[in-house]
């Protein structure tokens, strides 16, 4: 008989799942083998948007040395959703001889429970590598990191403590963190270059507007200074039903844009009221799931051109 041929609705256990159309594996494989850094970091992207379908792809790229340690550390972000599944993988990743990818194989523990061998694996990581100490902590002891940090309210306590940190932000690392599926995920409602969301403004220029303290506090305190066109419009229909989103249209017809991006339209006699809120889509609290070195990582990719 024929070999079997994995289609792009066939996973490996046996589920269905699709990439966007035209897009299937073995195309995939074929984009990321044509070496192209720009193509090859699309590709991890769409890789993990489906990771059940693309998982074995990603660690087959993540296990070849030979490719270039940003795509590798992308891999291993674009992977980290499956963590659960994936926790041996990611714990021998501690052993790659390259930081970028220890970090990012760090950075899937983040918020998961771990157990004591795990815990003893991370301890003995951090202290034979110094410098990623930081990611080990909030693995093992996230209450304590917040504990010894400012109110999110009093931005020069947050630069004053940047500041004391040592080396440079890390543009590259920053930009994992904006894509990143489970941490700061900024692009779950922002774009930069093509690629994200478009509930919140586009950011691939952002580098050039009013300095560094108000992009930082932007980040604390996303509520603090909204844009009109990107205010939060709650809407109560006749039936009861409510909908939030950023308001596209008004008139006859009512349309909003979710904070998954869906655009839904409503007729304006199916609603009952209108109250334009105060608090952004933007949730609060994203700094407390990163590092002090994550959170200036992130602002200077923000302000790198």
């Amino acid at each position: 008989p024929a070999p079997v041929r994995q289609t792009a609705d066939d996973t490996p256990d046996g589920t269905t799942a699709k990439f966007p159309h035209g897009l299937s594996l073995d195309l995939l494989r074929e984009l990321l083998s044509v070496g192209d850094a720009d193509l090859s970091r699309e590709v991890i992207q769409t890789l993990g948007s489906n990771p059940q379908l693309g998982g074995p792809l990603l660690k087959e790229f993540i296990a070849n040395t030979a490719n270039p340690v940003s795509l590798r550390a992308d891999a291993v972000a674009a992977l980290s959703s499956q963590i659960a599944a994936e926790r041996a993988l990611y714990l021998s990743l501690l052993d790659d001889p390259e930081p970028a990818v220890q970090e990012e194989a760090l950075r899937a523990f983040r918020g998961t429970e771990i157990s004591a061998e795990e815990r003893a694996r991370l301890e003995q990581f951090a202290a034979t590598h110094p410098a990623p100490t930081d990611l080990v902590a909030m693995i093992v002891s996230p209450a304590e990191v917040q504990s010894q940090r400012p109110p999110e309210t009093d931005v020069a306590l947050w630069e004053a403590r940047l500041s004391r940190l040592e080396g440079a932000g890390d543009a590259e690392a920053g930009r994992r963190l904006f894509f990143h599926p489970r941490l700061a995920s900024c692009s779950t409602c922002h774009r930069y270059d093509g690629r994200g969301n478009t509930v919140g403004p586009e950011l691939s220029t952002v580098y050039g507007r009013k300095g560094d303290t108000w992009l930082l506090e932007s980040i604390l305190q996303p509520s603090r200074e909204m844009s009109p066109e990107y205010r939060p419009t709650l809407l109560l229909l006749n039936d009861g039903r409510t909908f939030t989103g950023i308001r596209l249209q008004a008139y006859t017809m009512e349309a909003i844009r979710d904070r998954n991006g869906i655009k839904r339209v409503f007729n304006r006699d199916d609603v009952e009221m209108i109250k334009d809120l105060d608090v952004s889509f933007m949730p609060t609290g994203i700094v407390q799931n990163l590092t002090d070195r994550e959170l200036r990582d992130l602002a200077t990719f923000l302000k790198t051109k």
